[in-house]
């Protein structure tokens, strides 16, 4: 299957077009165009041109500060009841009316009748907003997904050679105005969130390696009060920035 991916983030709009395969992931191109802050439809042609957008699935990343997440622990493990408690949950715990919301979920875990839910959901004036902008330029996604589940997907397509230990990983995304933190069990999100600073203003503080090390230390105290037994065995960072100087300082406080 083709896929076409395309993110706009910050101050730029990325396209990424890949051939796959159960056993293998071939990148075809990579593009990245400067946006000004803004992505025009104009602009999504231009850095789609030649990659064939209409012969591949057409996937739209938005930013995971435009989600809202919580983790749900249910006593079923019916689809139907899942889906019923779900939208219950979300009319309770969500800061918006139901009609202004678009609520999806995925299942991370089931046993003794129970499930372990995250249910993800979105203003739905941000959907229709990105759709459009797609429709503009005479293209419909057929899946638009919170950039924290591209890298989870990313993580679960490591080669073996590269894959690390244990079951419980940190995934920390670095961007030129953004900065990601993923959680990850067997392969499935348990928890996700986005800090306001990039690669510029990290680097731009000598202590900046110590409020990175704040940040996931309190993101770490909050899954833990739903997830008492999270113990992350590895850290993976991506993006931008002195990241080998940052790996060795993370993995070793990570676990404390």
């Amino acid at each position: 299957m083709r896929r076409v991916v395309v993110e706009v983030a910050g101050t730029s709009i990325r396209a990424l077009a890949a051939s796959d395969t159960p056993a293998e992931l071939r990148i075809e191109a990579v593009r990245v165009e400067p946006s000004g802050g803004g992505a025009s439809h104009e602009a999504l042609k231009r850095i789609l041109a030649g990659l064939r957008p209409r012969s591949a699935k057409l996937i739209g990343i938005i930013g995971r500060d435009q989600v809202i997440t919580r983790l749900l622990h249910l006593p079923s493990t019916d689809p139907e009841e899942l889906q019923r408690m779900v939208e219950l949950s979300g009319k309770a715990q969500l800061p918006y009316p139901p009609e202004q919301m678009i609520v999806d979920f995925h299942i991370i875990s089931q046993e003794q009748g129970t499930s372990t839910i995250q249910l993800v959901a979105c203003h739905r004036e941000t959907i229709t907003r990105h759709l459009a902008w797609w429709r503009q330029a005479g293209l419909e996604p057929s899946l638009i997904v919170p950039n924290s589940w591209a890298l989870a997907a990313w993580a679960r397509r490591l080669p073996p050679e590269r894959v690390p230990p244990g079951q419980e990983w940190l995934l920390l995304h670095v961007d030129t105005s953004r900065t990601d933190l993923v959680f990850l069990r067997k392969g499935q999100i348990v928890f996700s969130r986005s800090l306001g600073q990039g690669s510029g203003e990290w680097q731009a503080q000598p202590e900046s390696i110590q409020l990175l090390i704040q940040e996931v230390e309190r993101s770490f105290s909050s899954i833990r009060k739903d997830l008492p037994t999270l113990n992350v065995s590895a850290v993976i960072l991506l993006g931008q920035g002195p990241l080998e100087q940052w790996a060795a300082t993370l993995q070793s406080r990570i676990g404390k």
